[in-house]
């Protein structure tokens, strides 16, 4: 990697990376001469999505404009990078609580402590339902494939359990969607994971803009 950054440092005046491994994109910008943007890099401690997670709170700014701390279920496997980069950009707003529904224990004992440090509240629970009456956002950034049926169930969230959620909640997701996250939710007035998925270019365009507007 150091050798592409400094080939295409030279024939570029910014570099987008994308990596299915944590480290590759790290050493790039470390050799790198012009600015970088890492479009995700693999999944697991370290894994990070920046650019997605910019776009998510948009997304949630343009609903509730944190004008008051919001509740936040986080539906994934701790090793998602979408989730990883939420949560540390979710502590730079009013947040009253971050609730773990977690295929695959708990978040990574770094990012425990990044809570903790920053004051973050936050707690476990084993099933969407019982977090979902209390979440201004639930966020679905999927889940390893299981063979377990009733752990399956446990982490789908059903057009029937909407019926206890807050009339303003909100459903995002990062798409492309797994089992998780079913059709049948796409008419719900809740659903606003294509609205998120829309807001990806003008975000990324603005990204673009600031970064080449700075050299």
């Amino acid at each position: 990697m150091s050798d592409a950054a400094s080939m295409i440092s030279g024939y570029a005046d910014l570099a987008v990376v994308r990596h299915p491994i944590v480290d590759p994109v790290i050493q790039f910008s470390r050799h790198s001469r012009i600015p970088v943007i890492n479009a995700g890099n693999g999944e697991g401690l370290g894994a990070e999505h920046p650019t997605q997670a910019i776009l998510d709170i948009f997304t949630i700014s343009e609903r509730f404009s944190f004008d008051k701390p919001l509740t936040v279920l986080l539906a994934c496997h701790p090793s998602s990078r979408c989730a990883r980069s939420l949560i540390f950009a979710l502590t730079k707003f009013p947040l009253a609580k971050l609730v773990l529904c977690l295929d695959g224990g708990k978040l990574f004992q770094d990012d425990e402590k990044y809570l903790s440090d920053n004051k973050i509240a936050y707690r476990y629970i084993g099933a969407l339902i019982d977090g979902l009456a209390e979440a201004d956002v639930v966020y679905m950034a999927g889940f390893k494939e299981r063979a377990d049926h009733k752990v399956r169930r446990s982490l789908v969230l059903e057009s029937c359990m909407l019926k206890i959620a807050k009339p303003e909640m909100i459903i995002m997701h990062p798409l492309p969607r797994g089992f998780e996250l079913p059709y049948s939710l796409d008419t719900s007035r809740h659903a606003a994971y294509f609205y998120q998925a829309n807001n990806g270019l003008p975000v990324r365009m603005a990204i673009l803009q600031q970064i080449l507007d700075s050299l």
